[in-house]
């Protein structure tokens, strides 16, 4: 907490503690998305706020244009016949769903590495290899499973030192996520790709170990439910810190007190 220091000002214009006189009487207080505010109604106030900027899930962040779709892009390369993609697509409209690339492996078309390799060059980034790695268990904790579920994605490689997240996805980058990470973490994140299997079994490996909490709200809250629940969360948990993002469909909210760091995940 703040204890036993100056308070600073508090960033809720309307407070009745701003006087110059109280910035000097101690006062615990608390953080959201890194500015300070005195106390509960203050703190009220700006997380209403700021969870109606974030009400609208960001509309350019989870997916971007390309040169040339996936399918067209393995034809170019040799990889497949026309008629495989043809194939492939009937197969995905039939279904209603599924990713291109996912229907050309199951009908054997194409390779689990031909696919990935055509990600890389469609996203233009690089290839990670997940075989026989697990220090990918150290970052895990860094973003929820569950972002890291829907995202189909694992968290690869941190540098403390210039804090540099580096994230493998199987499916595509979901920007969304990456750019509510940098919020979140305070750090710059740095997208590869990673074979879809592999991915799995990396998610099967993290859903095995030890995480900080992680607390999923499944709808039903408007604005005004979903600041209070959070409030309520500060209050029992005795957070300092508060950080919202918003990742794609998901209103992700870090509550960080002396003891750990809390998630919050409303969908």
């Amino acid at each position: 907490m703040f204890a036993n220091r100056n308070s600073p000002a508090c960033e809720n214009p309307a407070c009745r503690n701003r006087s110059w006189w109280n910035r000097f009487k101690p006062s615990a207080g608390i953080r959201l998305q890194s500015r300070w505010y005195c106390d509960r109604p203050c703190l009220e106030s700006a997380l209403l706020d700021a969870l109606r900027g974030l009400a609208r899930p960001a509309e350019a962040g989870s997916q971007r244009t390309h040169r040339m779709p996936l399918g067209l892009l393995m034809v170019s390369e040799g990889w497949i016949s026309e008629s495989d993609l043809r194939e492939a697509l009937a197969a995905q409209r039939t279904a209603e769903g599924g990713r291109i690339g996912e229907w050309m492996c199951r009908r054997g078309v194409a390779t689990e590495q031909q696919v990935t390799s055509a990600l890389s060059r469609q996203w233009a980034r690089p290839v990670f290899s997940l075989e026989g790695n697990t220090h990918f268990l150290q970052y895990a904790g860094m973003i929820p499973l569950p972002l890291l579920e829907a995202a189909q994605m694992v968290p690869v490689h941190y540098l403390p030192q210039s804090q540099h997240l580096y994230v493998a996805f199987a499916l595509g980058i979901d920007y969304s996520v990456l750019y509510g990470a940098e919020q979140m973490l305070s750090c710059r994140t740095e997208p590869c790709l990673a074979a879809q299997s592999s991915v799995r079994s990396a998610l099967e490996r993290i859903r095995e170990q030890p995480r900080p909490p992680e607390i999923v709200f499944d709808g039903g809250q408007d604005l005004r439910e979903t600041g209070q629940t959070i409030l309520n969360y500060v209050a029992q948990l005795g957070a300092e810190q508060v950080r919202l993002a918003r990742c794609g469909r998901h209103l992700w909210v870090r509550l960080q007190s002396a003891q750990q760091s809390t998630h919050l995940l409303f969908c």
